[in-house]
């Protein structure tokens, strides 16, 4: 499953804390309160996660990632 998909499914399905979704993740804290963060300011809620493709996610959080400009 994609890394963003699980991190939203952890943390807002279980509810687990920042720290148990890295730690189950192998990813940083700071990547869970990013995802979060852009999430948030993009108003997307559990709801409009799922109706996104992994694919559609990624572009929707990281835009300038997904069309390769760094």
């Amino acid at each position: 499953m994609h890394v963003l998909r699980e991190i939203f499914r952890q943390k807002l399905t279980l509810g687990r804390s920042h720290r148990q979704v890295a730690e189950a993740l192998g990813v940083s804290v700071g990547k869970i309160s990013g995802a979060l963060a852009r999430a948030a300011a993009l108003d997307l809620d559990a709801d409009g996660i799922e109706r996104l493709t992994d694919g559609e996610l990624e572009a929707a959080l990281y835009p300038k990632t997904v069309a390769g400009i760094c």
